[in-house]
């Protein structure tokens, strides 16, 4: 934490509501030609919006 790591994206720091925070990419990279460095994360678990909720709360008791 804290440390630079050479990684193509930039980070915003957000303070969630137990007052821990969570930084996120919210921007890449891109050269002069507008290729873009720095790819999308993949999800371990895929499901729907109506399933999000009830698997992140099974995720976090087991």
């Amino acid at each position: 934490m804290g440390h630079q790591h050479g990684v193509s994206t930039g980070c915003e720091s957000y303070t969630l509501s137990d007052s821990s925070r969570i930084n996120l990419a919210i921007s890449v990279f891109a050269d002069r030609n507008k290729i873009k460095y720095g790819a999308s994360i993949i999800p371990d678990i895929q499901c729907s919006d109506n399933e999000v909720l009830s698997k992140v709360i099974y995720w976090i008791n087991n």
